[in-house]
């Protein structure tokens, strides 16, 4: 299975002052939950992350 996450929001309607998914939730980034979620997964081949050039996030 391919996975495409977009992760290029600003946070702006959230008022979050950042991308949404670089919000912490319980000690851990969205982007990280939602990594981890997707590598569970035993049938992931392939896992891209479109993202804005400034927030280069590394796992």
């Amino acid at each position: 299975m391919h996975f495409l996450i977009p992760a290029a929001g600003s946070g702006s309607r959230m008022k979050a002052g950042k991308n949404k998914l670089l919000i912490d939730l319980e000690g851990e980034s969205l982007i990280y939950w939602t990594l981890k979620s997707v590598f569970s997964a035993s049938s992931t081949n392939w896992v891209g992350i479109i993202g804005q050039p400034k927030e280069k996030i590394y796992y």
